[in-house]
């Protein structure tokens, strides 16, 4: 996922590009400031949809390239589907879940009580349809872990969509895929479903994800060179910044609805797109030199811990008897961000890492060899 990282390594599928990492540090960042900045200093401006939307379009944007050149090797009869699929599944396996698992058992562990009706939801990556279907309005310090499921969801459908899709129907499909979400927006809407289950409802996030699947197939086809050159990334920039702007400040004077949320989230969409793939593009001037940051890079390397760690901290203190209200906003925004990146450090250096360098076991190309059991039927598929 965009949070949980990707394969963009000098070892994985295409040259590393540091920017995304930095990218992903501002998204997480946008989080921290809506969790731990009071509300009436954040200026209105949506900060946790906007970090989340990032980390959905990059998520379908890597991921999204990981599948077109697994679709690849089978096309050219390199590997089977099913073998494809398994390096898939196994690597998605060995970066998201080992934390977030252990994170659940030690969540579990120091809060009495933790065992209710949120387990079955947490434990199935389901917790935003816990949010939708049960308690729109629960909140608390493992909340956001609503955006997680969503992502997981993601992952379980989106390899059988983009490898098994016949290549003259790809397009189509992504295009459609990114039209489900305003879709789902407005159906919802119809039926009075609430605002707060909308932004919860994997449909409803669908248009991120699959942009960033979009954009994807855009490059894998064409190259980064030539869509840069076609500025296609403008025009993203150009529709979706006027009415976001828009949207924002109609919402921050107190005008607003639903409606204005379906708007919002969509001209969030084309924005986050609009960052993601110039990022890929490699930014020039002054944003190209923030995002290439050492420091930056690092947080975005981090940014699965960061997230998934970051918003039980104000609570833990409060178990220590410190008083967080007491905080001035700025000093614990500080003070909660230096014991993320702490916590973060110590998870991936001690148990991410080791986990994730089982990886180099499960090569996305297993250098054209298939194991005997393959169906023949799956070697090679062609549409």
């Amino acid at each position: 996922m965009g949070v949980a990282g990707s394969d963009v390594s000098p070892v994985g599928l295409r040259p590393y590009m540091p920017q995304l990492d930095g990218v992903r540090a501002c998204a997480v960042m946008m989080v921290f400031v809506s969790h731990w900045i009071p509300w009436g200093y954040q200026g209105g401006f949506p900060w946790n949809n906007f970090g989340v939307d990032l980390f959905f379009v990059l998520s379908g944007f890597l991921i999204t390239d990981i599948l077109l050149h697994g679709r690849r090797y089978m096309e050219r009869g390199e590997q089977g589907f099913f073998l494809t699929l398994r390096q898939f599944y196994i690597r998605r396996a060995l970066r998201i879940c080992p934390l977030y698992f252990a994170f659940l058992l030690g969540y579990a562990w120091t809060v009495p009580g933790f065992i209710n009706e949120l387990t079955p939801w947490l434990w199935t990556y389901t917790l935003n349809l816990f949010r939708v279907l049960v308690d729109n309005n629960w909140e608390g310090p493992i909340s956001h872990l609503w955006s997680l499921s969503i992502e997981e969801q993601f992952y379980l459908v989106w390899p059988w969509v983009i490898l098994l899709t016949p290549r003259r129907f790809l397009l189509p499909v992504l295009l459609l895929a990114v039209a489900i979400g305003p879709t789902a927006k407005v159906i919802l809407d119809l039926n009075e479903v609430s605002e707060r289950a909308v932004r919860f409802f994997t449909l409803s996030r669908m248009d991120t994800l699959a942009l960033g699947g979009l954009l994807a197939y855009v490059v894998y086809q064409y190259g980064l060179l030539p869509v840069a050159k076609s500025r296609i990334s403008d025009w993203f920039l150009w529709i979706g910044l006027p009415v976001f702007c828009l949207v924002v400040g109609l919402r921050a004077i107190g005008i607003g609805s639903t409606k204005w949320m379906i708007l919002e989230l969509s001209a969030e969409t084309l924005l986050c797109g609009w960052v993601v793939l110039r990022a890929a593009q490699g930014f020039q001037g002054l944003i190209g030199r923030f995002l290439g940051l050492a420091p930056l890079v690092y947080l975005g390397q981090i940014s699965y811990g960061l997230y998934l760690l970051h918003k039980p901290i104000p609570s833990i203190l409060r178990a220590y008897g410190i008083d967080t209200d007491e905080i001035p906003a700025g000093i614990g925004f500080l003070m909660y961000t230096i014991l993320a990146i702490l916590a973060a450090s110590l998870s991936w250096y001690l148990f991410e890492g080791p986990i994730n360098r089982l990886k180099r076991n499960f090569p996305y190309r297993v250098n054209g060899v298939m194991p005997a059991c393959e169906p023949a039927i799956a070697r090679g598929t062609r549409e």
